[in-house]
């Protein structure tokens, strides 16, 4: 397991354990907009300063093994909610996004 997997599933059996042990609303992570940031990252262009000052530090970092063999660095930013009673329905969003070695944004990818 390489360490950027060990670092999201470290953030999953944490966000998971909370969640099952809780007895009120929680709340993990920061939350983010992942839009804004859409409308304002570049590829190639956009550097780990620009996405700090939009986003604030990361949740996690981590580095990405590539096919060919290239390691790129990565940043994580989660955010998530729930409840156990179930009355308020769990959210969980997450984005990667990965710098080249001179600290510029190369790809990212997100879900929610």
């Amino acid at each position: 397991m390489n360490l950027a997997s060990y670092g999201n599933s470290l953030i999953l059996n944490a966000t998971t354990a909370l969640l099952l042990t809780a007895c009120n609303a929680i709340e993990v992570g920061a939350d983010f907009d992942v839009q804004a940031f859409e409308n304002r990252v570049k590829q190639h262009v956009s550097t780990k300063a620009d996405v700090n000052s939009w986003l604030g530090n990361p949740g996690s970092t981590g580095t990405v093994m590539n096919s060919d063999g290239s390691k790129q660095e990565k940043w994580v930013y989660f955010y998530g909610t729930g409840s156990v009673s179930g009355k308020t329905p769990a959210t969980i969003k997450m984005l990667e996004i990965q710098f080249d070695g001179n600290g510029k944004v190369v790809s990212y990818n997100w879900s929610r």
